[in-house]
């Protein structure tokens, strides 16, 4: 086995959702490291960056369009700018 990949509580990667759908939140939005803490995925935010590195035609995609019809953009980056419905995959 990898000790990197072994912690106290044992391994639970294969218990990961391979997808996650974004959801549309009353009076705030999800993020990549908001969706990273929840428990069911890897409950650590500091793990976005593999849910953006896996993701990233999809929100660099989106992001393209959203910047073409955007006078002053609220997002400044891609992996800021995600939107409910879209189905994120998971890395385990």
């Amino acid at each position: 086995s990898n000790p990197a990949k072994v912690n106290v509580a044992g391994d639970y990667s294969h218990k990961l959702p391979l997808t996650y759908q974004v959801r549309a939140l009353p009076n705030d939005r999800e993020s990549l490291s908001r969706i990273a803490g929840y428990d069911f995925v890897y409950g650590d935010i500091s793990r976005w960056p593999e849910l953006y590195e896996t993701n990233k035609e999809l929100i660099d995609r989106n992001y393209q369009q959203y910047m073409q019809g955007a006078d002053k953009p609220k997002f400044l980056r891609a992996e800021d700018f995600i939107l409910p419905g879209q189905v994120l995959k998971i890395p385990r």
